[in-house]
């Protein structure tokens, strides 16, 4: 994931990379629920995120 991040980067392509390993490549690990927490808290207008959200 972390070259993934870095290509990203480098094309300048707006992201948020937290780096977890001991975290399980699962659904169910937690990493969906900490991202539409971060996405809710995130201002209008950056990741495409509406008002209304």
């Amino acid at each position: 994931m972390s070259a993934l991040s870095r290509e990203l980067t480098a094309n300048a392509v707006e992201h948020v990379f937290r780096p977890c390993p001991d975290r399980k490549h699962h659904w169910a690990s937690g990493w969906i629920q900490e991202a539409l927490s971060a996405l809710r808290q995130s201002p209008p207008g950056k990741w495409g995120r509406k008002d209304s959200v």
